[in-house]
């Protein structure tokens, strides 16, 4: 009997709790190495992998990342349609295929590494298809467990404070990180259509984006940058008027981050309003905090 207690305990080290301290902690890197690989991928598909070996390695710490995820995905516990919680690796690996098996498969496949391939723009991209779980940085829910690993030997008071500062600085940095990385990749798109998609005219005239900025041929972080600034100003109306769209496409697709901008603009006034409430909510805690004190020293 205890030798039987003692083999499904060992079983159980094949299963790994989702709101388990370690997956809290693993989750977090995990999705800093997706942001690097989505932000890494757009760069090198539009402006070229410098020639520095320290980013070569790195390429394949992401990818010893993302295999480890993969093989941790077969073992995170899931629910069933009832909410129960299954733990039957046959199911979890069902699970996990009709979803994002095959995405982080293709993500995670060294293609130009292993195939030598080295012009690809496409083969970049396909790393891209793990953007939509960039999103985990935003989950407040996912935020507040990885803060209160770090707040358990607080005061009640203290957890509540912390739990309150943590929204303010969560809405903060998800607006910042929101507009960082609209602008960053929607300025490595219209790089990539400004250089692909002009005519020849407009390119021999120099009637383009790149031309007109003289982009051409300077660095790549400094054409990135330029790249993000332009969408930045563009996509909250700001438009300093230093850099432009100069050919017909480049007005075309201005003309659709134009709308674009309109919705991210009512986004970030909608955020302030969320950040101010926030910090008064904080400053509203802090006094009545203090009130209750006096009263418990005055009696």
């Amino acid at each position: 009997m205890k030798q039987k207690d003692k083999t499904k305990s060992c079983k159980e080290y094949f299963f790994i709790d989702p709101e388990g301290t370690m997956y809290s902690i693993f989750d977090p890197i995990m999705t800093i190495a997706i942001v690097y690989a989505c932000i890494t991928s757009a760069f090198y598909a539009s402006f070229g992998m410098p020639e520095v070996k320290v980013l070569k390695d790195l390429e394949w710490v992401v990818l010893l990342f993302f295999t480890v995820d993969i093989i941790l995905n077969f073992m995170v516990l899931r629910k069933d349609k009832d909410g129960k919680v299954i733990k039957n690796h046959l199911f979890i690996a069902k699970q996990y295929s009709r979803g994002w098996l095959i995405f982080d498969v293709a993500a995670t496949f060294p293609f130009d590494l292993v195939f030598r391939i080295q012009s690809g723009a496409f083969i970049k991209l396909i790393r891209l298809i793990r953007l939509p779980r960039i999103w985990k940085l935003f989950d407040y829910v996912r935020c507040k467990k990885f803060i209160a690993l770090w707040n358990r030997t607080s005061t009640r008071q203290g957890q509540v404070k912390g739990q309150l500062l943590t929204k303010t600085v969560y809405n903060v940095f998800k607006m910042v990180m929101i507009a960082f990385f609209m602008s960053y990749f929607l300025g490595c798109l219209f790089w990539v259509l400004s250089i692909n998609l002009n005519t020849e005219a407009d390119i021999k005239r120099g009637a383009t984006f790149i031309a007109k900025n003289d982009l051409e041929h300077k660095p790549g972080m400094f054409q990135v940058v330029s790249m993000t600034y332009f969408m930045l100003t563009t996509l909250t109306s700001i438009g300093y008027g230093d850099m432009s769209a100069i050919s017909s496409m480049e007005k075309l697709f201005s003309c659709v981050l134009f709308f674009i901008g309109q919705g991210f603009v009512v986004y970030v006034l909608s955020q302030f309003r969320k950040i101010t409430e926030d910090i008064e909510e904080v400053s509203q805690f802090d006094q009545k905090h203090k009130s209750l004190e006096a009263d418990e020293i005055s009696l």
